[in-house]
């Protein structure tokens, strides 16, 4: 019997799966009686940890945007959670309030949610077409409207500097098909929640996403 120690095995943070390293999925927030805040909140949270794996600092733009209104939508849970439960809730006692604090906030933070989910479905549905094209099709068709002269080229840099596919994928982790698997239901989750919201903006006359 050999007496040798095996070697030790050290897994490193890149050998992990990016869907491995998310605390709560979006198809995992519950939007039954309408969509859970801070669970909305937690699953957001790994958008901007998935925008490191562009490993540019011309996302940076996009990261500080995305946390700067999560951060907002949390302080209102915070401040009101009796009338901020869920996503709906707040919208409504804010505007019965005629005190937006956070709605401006969570629309904004909705329409970089639709740009990112855009972005990726046209990029998943294309392999022909490299990450840069499909990011710029979705920002023109999502942010680019409501951003003015001043930030559109910062996000045009951005969106310029995305990397190539064939080095994005891989960094996502391995097995390629299950991590594909994992990435089609994420954005599916939060599909879900996008549509819903939409609905909910238009029915209540609160803007547009």
């Amino acid at each position: 019997m050999s007496t040798e120690t095996p070697p030790v095995v050290r897994i490193t943070e890149e050998d992990v799966p990016f869907y491995k390293t998310v605390k709560r999925s979006f198809k995992d927030v519950h939007i039954e009686g309408g969509v859970q805040t801070d669970q909305f909140c937690e699953a957001c949270d790994a958008v901007i940890q998935f925008f490191d794996l562009f490993n540019n600092a011309a996302f940076s733009i996009v990261q500080n945007d995305l946390s700067s209104k999560i951060a907002k939508v949390r302080e209102r849970l915070a401040a009101k959670p009796e009338t901020s439960q869920t996503l709906e809730q707040l919208l409504i006692d804010e505007k019965q309030e005629n005190v937006p604090f956070a709605t401006g906030a969570l629309t904004w933070l909705l329409r970089s949610l639709k740009f990112t989910t855009l972005g990726l479905r046209l990029n998943m549905a294309d392999q022909k077409e490299e990450l840069s094209t499909s990011m710029t099709k979705a920002y023109e068709r999502t942010l680019r409207p409501y951003h003015g002269f001043m930030i559109r080229p910062l996000f045009r840099l951005a969106m310029n500097v995305c990397p190539y596919r064939a080095k994005f994928y891989p960094s996502l982790g391995e097995p390629e098909d299950v991590v594909m698997q994992e990435l089609d239901q994420w954005l599916a989750g939060l599909e879900v929640i996008l549509d819903r919201m939409t609905g909910f903006y238009k029915a209540g006359n609160y803007g547009s996403i």
